[in-house]
């Protein structure tokens, strides 16, 4: 088996390939959204992104211009993106056939800069048009700007969300332009921009930030039984970013360097559409970390694994196929839905253990019976 065969495993989606190559997760669980974003980082690249597909969805623009807008008379002409003004540098520009502007400010965690939609409402009166605002977390808006007819933003809140442009597109259906459309709203996933239930929000956020970080918290001390059972198994076992842990197996004979477990983003960019279906928004991440160079082995404990499989409480749960991280680590995991396990707190404790020690049970079980194939094959 050449050593290539995991970098032959790559996602075919280059929407999330080029993000996971700018946003390197460490082998520690540091995952989308527990990172302030830094000028200059992956929020340009994710404009670009967005710029990029509209340009080659028109069904998708127009649907989202009109969204925004509320304006269906007016189709647009064409998209932009930093294109220099005066007053600024708007994220993007897309042009109408009027010749209104439809301007979109693009935010991850960045602060809006000074008086920006000020600013940006100031250009407004050279092209005529809308202004509106993109962020993942919620930004303080001016009043002057919220009271501007030119300003747009949902009824019940200051500005938009990302996860409204993926419903928005998710809205159109996928047959029209089916691979690219999929593909986007795959990386929007990716990247948590999708409509969550709060709790699943509040996992997935910033840990510096007091309301995530105590959720997360919870949610880590809810491992305690799981914890117990992998300390029962001989691992040696820690606690990771708040809200998962790390298990070290003592066994030489295990093939992985350590196993983590903990809530993580939506996984459905790695896998197969019919897949996918299985295991849609935020996940129960059970990993298995491998060192760097050891890639026959991780192809070899990725196929022992099920692709898909259904646990003892009739959950689904689906194999992704090898990633590199941290220190070019290698991570095979297989993940679970995580809203079932959400549903009842009462009993959260008693489902995550339940869920990794049927997940380490089907893996090692698999395993040993590739072994046994192997060394009968050889004889």
């Amino acid at each position: 088996m050449p050593d290539d065969r995991v970098a032959a495993m790559r996602e075919p989606n280059l929407f999330v390939y080029f993000h996971d190559r700018l946003r390197r997760r460490d082998e520690n669980g540091v995952e989308i959204g527990e990172r302030r974003e830094r000028p200059g980082g992956w929020e340009n690249a994710l404009t670009e992104a967005v710029a990029f597909y509209l340009s080659c969805d028109r069904t998708a623009l127009v649907k989202l211009v009109e969204h925004v807008t509320g304006v269906k008379d007016d189709p647009p002409k064409d998209v932009g993106t930093q294109l220099r003004e005066p007053e600024g540098i708007p994220d993007l520009v897309i042009r109408r056939q009027s010749g209104n502007w439809v301007i979109i400010e693009c935010k991850v965690d960045a602060d809006l800069g000074d008086r920006q939609l000020e600013r940006y409402l100031a250009i407004l009166k050279k092209t005529g048009g809308h202004v509106a605002l993109f962020s993942r977390r919620s930004q303080r808006i001016p009043k002057k700007c919220r009271e501007s007819p030119f300003y747009r933003r949902p009824a019940n809140r200051d500005h938009f969300h990302w996860e409204d442009l993926h419903a928005v597109i998710a809205s159109l259906g996928s047959e029209e332009g089916r691979h690219l459309r999929s593909h986007f709203l795959r990386y929007l996933e990716r990247l948590g921009f999708e409509r969550m239930d709060p709790e699943e929000r509040l996992l997935l956020g910033p840990r510096e930030q007091p309301e995530p970080k105590k959720h997360q918290e919870a949610f880590g001390r809810k491992l305690a039984r799981a914890w117990a059972m992998l300390e029962r198994k001989g691992f040696r076992v820690s606690s990771v970013s708040h809200k998962g842990l790390q298990a070290e197996p003592r066994r030489s004979s295990v093939p992985y360097r350590h196993m983590v477990v903990w809530p993580a983003s939506p996984r459905t960019a790695y896998v197969p559409e019919e897949t996918a279906q299985l295991v849609r928004g935020a996940v129960l991440v059970v990993g298995f970390v491998f060192d760097k160079g050891a890639e026959r082995r991780v192809a070899r404990f990725y196929e022992a694994v099920p692709r898909a499989f259904t646990d003892d409480a009739g959950r689904h749960w689906v194999a992704i196929p090898p990633r590199r991280i941290g220190g070019q680590r290698l991570r095979v995991e297989v993940v679970s839905s995580l809203d079932w396990f959400l549903k009842d707190s009462q009993r959260l404790e008693e489902r995550l253990e339940r869920a990794v020690t049927s997940v380490l049970q089907t893996v090692e079980s698999r395993a040993q019976a590739t072994k046994r194939s192997i060394q009968a094959a050889g004889r």
